[in-house]
């Protein structure tokens, strides 16, 4: 229907999707109708490059959906004593609602298409994006589930600005193929180049060097990052699902006011970041562990974006460059944490673990130097003291069922792919081989447990 409805579409956001910047209070309508227009300009815009020029060419649409990312930071308590009509403004509910709607629309809008994203940029996309990360639950004390409201228009802003962030080439796609290469023979250094079978089409470094330059929005997006994996158990009392897997969420369904809906798009903005070099050494020290133990998620579209951050930076081999980061993630066996340790809230590190709390912990150090960071002493957020694990031996001469051993995986870096290829027996890759992150470790004490 979308040829039909497209122009009705567009006509109704363009003359009356709108609201008075100059008031906190936002009328409530026509708010909750513009949503759903933009979300038809969504759904239209998908997999669709000419619906996408035909939205984009209206440059109103492109302004309004800029200003609608606003909508929660303008949204407050109305005040009767004022003249207020409590059923005449907008809920916080709907504001982060438009928000989001919003954010997914420049999302798909600005992906691939070069009039669309200059426009977005030269329209102050990247900020207005930034301020919804950053500062979309400040109105907690006025709305007491802005926290919650705020998951699902800060996931839809993060993969806008990965969108944004990104580069596109003349492929079929228009994604780019990155590669490392040397200098020269000589030199050791080595620079992550397009092939030169996907030239460049939309260079998005001018987007890089304004998130760069954001340390609020680094922050957030690196405390976003660090709150995964996302979490399989989900409350069956919130969601009617299976999961919580962001590549399986499905909308109405309670998932956009989970958490776990975030972090892949996070990952998005670190793997395009990370395109360009200089990002490296300035921005990546700490979200490196966070990457590793992300790329270990169940969920293809976190794991996925997190191998090629991985790869962007320069890992060439994740099971290897990230084996020291997974194993405390992963058994707490060979990381000790600090005994009776304690922040000045009274938080352990099992506390650490169990509600995510590494990514407050240089916050608190901050506060309260005499105490050690939980970066420090809690195996979970980096720190601890790890126990050499000696040496990592494969199960057995596991072979999968095509015959191939775990050398031949290693050879071709097959983890990521085929990792839960099984041998006859049904065990995987991922179980038998050292390299996928399996075997078993054996030290002076003899075989501990399989990994």
């Amino acid at each position: 229907y979308c040829p039909e409805i497209l122009p009705q579409v567009v006509d109704f956001f363009v003359t009356s999707c709108h609201q008075d910047e100059s008031s906190s209070i936002v009328n409530v309508n026509p708010v909750p109708k513009c949503t759903h227009a933009v979300e038809i300009l969504t759904l239209c815009s998908t997999n669709h490059d000419t619906n996408r020029g035909s939205i984009g060419a209206h440059k109103i649409v492109i302004l309004r959906l800029i200003s609608m990312l606003r909508l929660p930071l303008l949204t407050v308590a109305p005040n009767p004593e004022n003249g207020d009509d409590p059923e005449g403004t907008l809920s916080f509910a709907d504001a982060t609602r438009a928000a989001a709607a919003a954010g997914e629309a420049i999302w798909i809008l600005a992906f691939n298409h070069a009039e669309n994203y200059d426009a977005f940029v030269q329209g102050g996309a990247v900020e207005e994006l930034s301020n919804l990360v950053i500062s979309c639950a400040d109105s907690y004390e006025i709305n007491p589930d802005a926290d919650t409201k705020c998951y699902y228009p800060r996931m839809w802003a993060m993969a806008a600005l990965q969108n944004l962030a990104a580069s596109y080439c003349k492929t079929e796609t228009g994604h780019c193929d990155w590669e490392w290469k040397l200098v020269n023979e000589t030199d050791e250094y080595t620079t992550l180049e397009l092939n030169d079978e996907s030239p460049l089409k939309i260079d998005g470094e001018a987007v890089r060097l304004e998130i760069g330059k954001n340390e609020e929005l680094l922050d957030a997006l690196g405390n976003w990052l660090c709150q995964g994996p996302v979490d399989d158990d989900v409350d069956p009392n919130r969601v009617s699902g299976l999961n919580q897997f962001p590549s399986e969420a499905i909308l109405g369904h309670g998932y956009e006011e989970l958490p776990g809906m975030v972090t892949w798009a996070a990952v998005g903005v670190w793997k395009n970041l990370a395109i360009s070099q200089w990002t490296h050494e300035l921005h990546f020290d700490e979200p490196f562990g966070c990457l590793c133990i992300v790329s270990l998620s169940d969920d293809w579209i976190e794991a996925s974006k997190a191998h090629e951050a991985l790869y962007h930076i320069g890992v060439a081999n994740v099971a290897v460059d990230c084996f020291e980061e997974r194993l405390r993630y992963l058994h707490d066996d060979f990381c000790q944490d600090e005994p009776s340790w304690e922040d000045s809230q009274r938080n352990s590190c099992a506390t650490y673990k169990a509600e995510k709390l590494c990514v407050y912990a240089e916050d608190l150090a901050e506060a309260h130097s005499d105490i050690e960071s939980a970066s420090e002493v809690c195996c979970v957020c980096g720190g601890g003291t790890i126990f050499d694990p000696a040496t990592c031996v494969n199960l057995g001469e596991w072979k999968d069922r095509d015959g191939n051993g775990c050398g031949v995986y290693e050879e071709h870096s097959w983890c990521f792919e085929h990792g839960g290829n099984v041998d006859g027996s049904g065990v995987s890759a991922d179980t038998a081989c050292c390299v996928c992150g399996g075997g078993r470790f054996i030290d002076q004490g003899g075989e501990r447990d399989e990994l």
